[in-house]
C-alpha cells in the first residue's frame, strides 16, 4: 500500500472494532500495523515469531531480525 491509501484506510480499520466488528489485517507496513493493533502475531518464512502486544513484539528480538534489520 503506498502512503497516502494507508493515511485513508487506518482511520476506517480503527472504527470498526467500535462498531462490532472484528479485523483480521494481514499488512507488511509495520508502522501501520503497530497504529491500528491491539494483538499481532509476526510470521517468518511461515512460522510464527511472535504473538502478543504491539509493544512487546516491537521488542521482540526475533520480530527485529525478521522484520526490522
Amino acid at each position: 500500500m503506498g502512503p497516502a491509501l494507508i493515511e485513508e484506510l487506518l482511520p476506517r480499520i480503527r472504527r470498526l472494532p467500535d462498531e462490532g466488528h472484528a479485523v483480521d489485517l494481514i499488512e507488511h507496513n509495520i508502522d501501520a500495523v503497530m497504529q491500528v493493533c491491539d494483538r499481532v502475531i509476526f510470521m517468518d518464512a511461515g512460522a510464527k515469531v511472535s504473538d502478543g502486544l504491539p509493544e512487546e513484539a516491537w521488542r521482540d528480538p526475533r520480530v527485529i531480525e525478521a522484520y526490522l534489520d
